[in-house]
């Protein structure tokens, strides 16, 4: 399954992605970085999202752009795991959103495109304070 994705720019160091969404609210820069977890086993990295703030020189990941594209950015970002995975192939990923809302919705866009997933991923869910919902339990984060 195809699912469309904006052009991703790759920092040399391999653990930074650049991309622009584009939609009503104009060209907005997105940045997704990869950080080693401190405290945790060095194969182990959180996955950072969201606007890049120039004024302040790092990601938002608290903004909501509403550029009507989130299909396309969520692929955007699950091509970085693929990449950055190929780079770093023993990498296990935190992926936590700024809020619960966040979260889910990063669970349900996976959940979504499963196909999408490459066949060597792992998945483990974290079950931290789950909350029981009527069709799966929501976990609070998850790793990929």
């Amino acid at each position: 399954m195809y699912i469309e994705q904006y052009t991703l720019v790759k920092n040399p160091s391999g653990n930074f992605y650049s991309f622009e969404s584009i939609g009503p609210k104009g060209r907005i820069k997105k940045m997704v970085q990869y950080h080693r977890i401190q405290g945790y086993p060095p194969h182990v990295f959180n996955l950072s999202f969201g606007d890049w703030d120039e004024a302040e020189n790092r990601i938002d990941d608290e903004i909501v752009t509403d550029n009507h594209d989130r299909d396309k950015i969520l692929a955007t970002v699950a091509a970085t795991v693929i990449l950055f995975t190929s780079d770093f192939p023993y990498a296990v990923i935190y992926i936590e959103g700024s809020t619960p809302a966040r979260t889910r919705l990063y669970q349900m866009g996976i959940a979504k495109y499963c196909n999408f997933k490459p066949l060597n991923t792992r998945q483990w869910q974290l079950p931290t304070n789950p909350i029981k919902t009527t069709k799966s339990l929501l976990l609070k984060s998850f790793l990929t």
